[in-house]
């Protein structure tokens, strides 16, 4: 039997987009310039990219038909054309994998020294606090709905 992924009970089947190909997920860091973390890359393998209930995680997807607005969030074209990072002066080691749906977005801090980097939070007096000790932690904190102002607790 398949060992089942840590994320496998957060998402409901027609809220995941499906898994993204090693070749997809590669092409998306060397775009970025970034090595995603394994628990990021694992997600991206099973899901691709996910809604939940009351939030999205940003990921890679194939969408053909772009007559019609995505059910997803594509994290290559969130980072290098919706988050626009050198104008805002972020970092680009700072890969944005979801928002509040306010003035926050989370970010994976991909130019941290651990294999499993944490995520942060950029928003009105929340410059770079860290919100999740790794990516996982991040989406079950989310699922939860458990990150929230003033972010002074750490998943």
């Amino acid at each position: 039997m398949p060992s089942m992924h840590p994320l496998e009970k957060l998402f409901e089947p027609h809220w995941i987009a499906g898994g993204a190909s090693e070749s997809a997920i590669a092409e998306a860091e060397a775009a970025l310039g970034v090595r995603f973390p394994p628990s990021y890359r694992s997600f991206l393998a099973r899901f691709g990219a996910a809604n939940g209930y009351g939030f999205a995680v940003a990921g890679l997807f194939h969408y053909p038909d772009k007559s019609i607005p995505p059910l997803w969030i594509d994290v290559v074209s969130l980072n290098l054309k919706w988050v626009d990072q050198l104008a805002r002066g972020i970092p680009p080691r700072y890969v944005a994998i979801g928002d509040d749906g306010g003035d926050y977005t989370f970010y994976l801090d991909t130019g941290a020294p651990e294999l499993e980097i944490p995520v942060v939070v950029l928003g009105p007096g929340a410059d770079y606090v860290v919100v999740a000790r790794n990516f996982d932690a991040y989406v079950i904190a989310r699922s939860k709905d458990a990150i929230r102002r003033p972010f002074n607790v750490v998943f």
